[in-house]
């Protein structure tokens, strides 16, 4: 209902900004973690269309309260997409979003503990999750069937684009992304890699 999502997002906006309240107010309603993802899922293909729209906020009540999901659609914007130009291409390292360009998102990044834990993810989702080799064999096995449909929309809005020059676009676009992003991570949040660092040194300390 509609009250249900104001009570949403009162609640994205107003819960104070330290860690002990957000994984209180906050998790329990909508996960963080689950949207931490979908941040690094948006800066990593440069999904610029999905970061305040472009999604279903479903919910499904668990255990006596509100408990709500996002679910994506409409993510043809990404990996050098340009929505003002069809013929041009967004360079990788343009439009980073690394604060997930929205009210929320950006709160979130306020809060040190759940930086830190943001930073690691998107370093293990570059590194281990989405790597380069990975993503490449997705594309090399899909290949073919969007090939096919590129053709059918080619034919169905009188467009002029050559398959291979867009897929040579996409995987230009997956070997760069990911070292830019690092550098970026690395700039933008430093204090993350700092307390990451201090806590490491602590748990050494105490082995």
């Amino acid at each position: 209902s509609r009250a249900d999502l104001e009570a949403l997002a009162a609640t994205l906006q107003d819960t104070p900004l330290d860690e002990a309240s957000f994984n209180a107010d906050i998790d329990p309603v909508f996960p963080i973690d689950d949207y931490i993802d979908r941040m690094v899922w948006v800066s990593f293909t440069r999904n610029g269309d999905a970061v305040a729209q472009n999604f279903y906020a479903y919910n499904a009540p668990r255990d006596g309260h509100d408990f709500w999901y996002q679910i994506p659609w409409d993510s043809d914007l990404c990996m050098g997409a340009n929505w003002r130009d069809r013929d041009a291409v967004v360079l990788p390292d343009v439009s980073l979003m690394l604060d997930g360009g929205n009210y929320y998102s950006r709160r979130l990044t306020m809060v040190p503990g759940i930086r830190a834990r943001y930073v690691e993810r998107f370093r293990q989702v570059i590194d281990e999750v989405l790597s380069e080799p990975v993503v490449l064999r997705y594309i090399g096995l899909r290949a073919g069937r969007v090939r096919h449909d590129l053709g059918a929309d080619q034919r169905r809005w009188q467009r002029n684009v050559a398959p291979d020059e867009a897929f040579d676009v996409i995987r230009e676009f997956i070997a760069e992304r990911p070292g830019i992003l690092r550098a970026a991570l690395d700039d933008t949040f430093s204090d993350a890699t700092d307390d990451a660092s201090e806590t490491e040194s602590t748990a050494d300390d105490v082995r």
